[in-house]
């Protein structure tokens, strides 16, 4: 992990994005005092759901507008 002055990050920025592009973690001081961190974003991992998959799975035993718990009434 490395760290820099704000002042040098200012001056610099191009070169500390490649580092972090690089994947390293950069802690961003104010006067040798760690403020914020600099760090690589993970990429978002691919959707593996497949369309259907849950085909099958769900049983409906009354009609959709059917109150599931005893004693429950919807009113409009």
């Amino acid at each position: 992990m490395g760290r820099a002055n704000i002042a040098d990050i200012k001056a610099n920025l191009s070169r500390f994005i490649g580092r972090v592009e690089g994947g390293e973690v950069i802690d961003i001081c104010r006067r040798n005092e760690p403020v914020a961190r600099l760090s690589p974003i993970q990429p978002p991992q691919a959707n593996r759901t497949v369309l259907g998959c849950g085909e099958g799975t769900v049983t409906i035993h009354d009609g959709l507008t059917q109150p599931v718990l005893e004693g429950w009434e919807m009113h409009s």
